[in-house]
């Protein structure tokens, strides 16, 4: 049986393989050796890489808690002084109020008037 090859030259000869490639690829123990410690090295600093994003990561969440807490203090400390401002202690303390006075004559209505009814 017979063969058609074709090459990439002009000529077509039956039967006859021409090679492109080597058929021999041999790779020796030292660009094996230095392959291999090329890999390692690359996968170590991919390793590295992804190691310190998350670490990153892990301090900047540390920082965020840290400073949430520090924004809930300084919260509370505002809701104690609000909450002093309104007291009842401090109304009486005002001037306003100091200003005003008491009634001597409290009078209460108790019939039903037609104000009342409507």
């Amino acid at each position: 049986m017979s063969q058609l090859i074709l090459t990439r030259g002009n000529s077509v000869r039956r039967g006859v393989r021409r090679s492109t490639l080597s058929k021999n690829v041999y790779i020796g123990t030292f660009s094996l050796m230095v392959l291999l410690i090329l890999f390692v090295c690359l996968m170590s600093i991919l390793f590295l890489v992804h190691y310190n994003n998350m670490a990153t990561k892990g301090y900047v969440l540390k920082r965020l808690e840290v400073e949430r807490q520090a924004l809930l203090a300084e919260q509370e400390i505002k809701d104690m002084h609000l909450a002093e401002i309104t007291s009842l202690e401090a109304l009486k303390n005002r001037d306003k109020v100091a200003a005003m006075y008491n009634v001597n004559d409290k009078m209460f209505i108790m019939e039903e008037t037609g104000i009342a009814i409507k």
